[in-house]
């Protein structure tokens, strides 16, 4: 028997123990316009890839189906009880934000350098999950097709905030997505050093007056949180050509503490 533990803006989460392990169903919400065999392939063709990633630091796919809960898109993950990063450094502020930064980091350069790449396309706080070991886990990848209706009519500023500016162009987004990854890492540093959504680069880049929002930086910050926002800096560069790629980000970062 499932628990059913919250309903999101796009699916039911469920909490269940399998083997005596507890899992999590995310169960996604129907779209009433979706073509349901071309809808189902790509469903397919993205878990394999899912399912095939394995690091440390990218939440497994354990499993999925449409049998469950019928006619609906149903994923199987471990389930982590701490919940995302921006919400455990709320209650845990003394957790090392180096270290989480770091981990995703890792993260998106293992997804990158694959052969092929993986884009994330929706790198945010929420889309990373703290394990029990604390470690950081990216889930959530490129899967938004399933409602982009119902995304693009709810979603609205809630995900614009961690999007590049490319993506308000009248011009086609390049396929490589690499330079949208890492301006929404840019953005979930922001998250996990100022504990607030990045609204204010968001109006920054697009040339619109905070209201009452301060700079990010704080003058209570230590010497490795002034360097971690210097990086965040780089990227959230407008242009995508002058994003660094991850890699380099990550090798600076691990400078950092070498």
């Amino acid at each position: 028997m499932s628990e059913y533990v919250i309903s999101g803006g796009f699916c039911d989460l469920h909490r269940i123990a399998v083997g005596g392990v507890v899992t999590c169903f995310r169960v996604m919400r129907q779209t009433e316009t979706d073509s349901k065999k071309e809808v189902y392939k790509r469903f397919c063709s993205e878990l394999s890839i899912w399912h095939q990633l394995k690091h440390p630091n990218i939440l497994p796919l354990i499993g999925a189906t449409m049998e469950i809960f019928p006619g609906r898109f149903c994923f199987l993950l471990p389930w982590l009880s701490h919940g995302s990063i921006v919400r455990f450094i709320k209650t845990h502020p003394e957790h090392d934000k180096y270290l989480a930064i770091s981990q995703i980091a890792d993260g998106l350069d293992y997804l990158h350098n694959l052969d092929p790449p993986v884009w994330h396309k929706d790198i945010k706080g929420e889309n990373v999950l703290v394990n029990d070991d604390l470690v950081c886990m990216i889930t959530d990848f490129d899967l938004s097709w399933i409602l982009e209706e119902q995304r693009s009519m709810t979603r609205g500023l809630a995900t614009l905030y961690w999007s590049p500016p490319e993506i308000l162009s009248d011009s086609p987004l390049d396929e490589d997505s690499r330079p949208r990854d890492v301006f929404s890492f840019g953005c979930t540093i922001y998250e996990i050093l100022v504990g607030q959504v990045p609204k204010y680069i968001w109006w920054t880049v697009m040339k619109i007056q905070p209201l009452v929002l301060p700079p990010p930086r704080s003058p209570d910050w230590e010497p490795e949180e002034q360097q971690l926002w210097q990086m965040a800096e780089r990227c959230l560069q407008v242009l995508p050509e002058n994003r660094p790629l991850i890699a380099d980000i990550k090798n600076e970062i691990i400078s950092l503490r070498s």
